[in-house]
């Protein structure tokens, strides 16, 4: 009788999904409606310190930018350009290895490489969808592949583990719009 009892016991609790104290409570006492779902929008801010001509860097390098060397991107030139600009720091290609016959692609900060990627994908989806207009679609991408850009030679750690934690494009490009970038003589 005694090891029915603790199998039942030892199944009903590897069965009952794993839930936070304050859940259960409110659960038993019915106000379950009350407590707020946690939310990209009340986590903290994410806060760099950079020096104070980055933008104005990142302007001369995207108008020094050769278009022809550009790949064509739906939404627009400016947008392809931040894109070249974003894969021109990101990665490149080491030299081929004795026995291999081609370069290998090198990432550096690929957590931040892939999101980014994936939000550049989200964006491309929605405007051919036509769930964006084009300026929007514009104006929010190079917000977050500028930041992407000037993040680069910065510790960026919290932030990637705060992308690794979140799933969709929409939370990810919800993580780099807060992202609040001071100039300051560092």
């Amino acid at each position: 009788m005694k090891k029915a009892i603790y199998i039942a016991a030892i199944s009903f609790s590897a069965l009952m999904p794993f839930r936070s104290d304050a859940n259960i409570i409110a659960m038993s006492v019915g106000i379950m409606d009350e407590i707020p779902a946690p939310s990209l929008k009340t986590k903290n801010m994410f806060t760099f310190q950079v020096h104070t001509n980055a933008y104005n860097e990142l302007e001369n390098e995207l108008g020094e930018i050769d278009t022809s060397f550009v790949r064509h991107h739906p939404i627009d030139m400016e947008v392809a350009k931040r894109i070249h600009l974003f894969e021109e720091t990101y990665a490149y290609f080491s030299e081929a290895a004795p026995g291999t016959f081609s370069d290998q692609k090198v990432i550096h900060k690929p957590v931040i490489y892939q999101y980014v990627h994936k939000i550049e994908k989200y964006y491309r989806k929605q405007f051919r969808a036509g769930a964006i207009p084009r300026e929007q679609a514009s104006e929010q991408l190079c917000k977050i592949l500028d930041t992407a850009i000037i993040l680069f030679y910065y510790n960026t750690d919290k932030f990637e583990k705060a992308l690794k934690d979140t799933r969709s494009a929409a939370d990810l490009q919800d993580l780099f719009i807060q992202i609040q970038i001071i100039e300051s003589d560092v």
